[in-house]
């Protein structure tokens, strides 16, 4: 009888986690709905606890990941300088790992990247469907008024940029409303 290699175990973890999201709903996500809420456990601090609503106000980049990824290894690095550059102005990203690995192998995968913004544990798939999320990566760029604004899905080349400027769009749009301040009705 053979053992099973690393990368048999890994595929095998791969097939099982794409079968759980493909019997996923069409996506709950979408531009201009309200992002489902969530409070799912930290993965930096085994005791913190990171949810949508602790971040009300600011515009967050919410990305579904996986260790296994290969394009998730090139936007972690390229959204953690976008977090370090936009992060003063009102901007952060919230990294949600999908994997059923030990925490120990993400948390190796997550020091080696030195990834400095709020990365949390959707081990039971829950969020990634109400999400809808089908594919890694997976991301939602969610508007200060807890709307979503974009659906990105995969990483290419380029990816970085068009984002960034979506990101920095939706930054603007926060400044400009919170300039404008409150509506408010008068008697006329």
């Amino acid at each position: 009888m053979a053992w099973p290699t690393r990368c048999s175990r890994a595929r095998a973890s791969l097939t099982l986690i794409a079968s759980q999201l493909l019997a996923a709903p069409a996506p709950a996500a979408e531009q201009g709905q309200l992002a489902p809420a969530f409070e799912l456990p930290g993965i930096h601090r085994a005791t913190e606890s990171i949810a949508l609503t602790d971040y009300r106000g600011q515009v967050v980049w919410l990305d579904f990941w996986a260790t296994w990824c290969a394009p998730c290894k090139q936007s972690l690095p390229a959204f953690e300088k976008i977090y370090e550059e936009l992060g003063p102005r009102g901007f952060t990203v919230i990294g949600v790992n999908v994997d059923e690995r030990p925490k120990r192998v993400v948390g190796r995968f997550v020091a080696g990247m030195q990834l400095s913004f709020p990365l949390v544990s959707d081990r039971n798939l829950e969020t990634s469907r109400a999400y809808g999320v089908q594919t890694m990566p997976t991301a939602f760029l969610i508007g200060a008024d807890g709307h979503v604004i974009h659906e990105h899905t995969g990483f290419r080349k380029g990816d970085s940029k068009l984002n960034r400027e979506l990101i920095v769009q939706a930054l603007d749009a926060r400044g400009a409303a919170a300039r404008k301040g409150p509506a408010v009705e008068s008697d006329a």
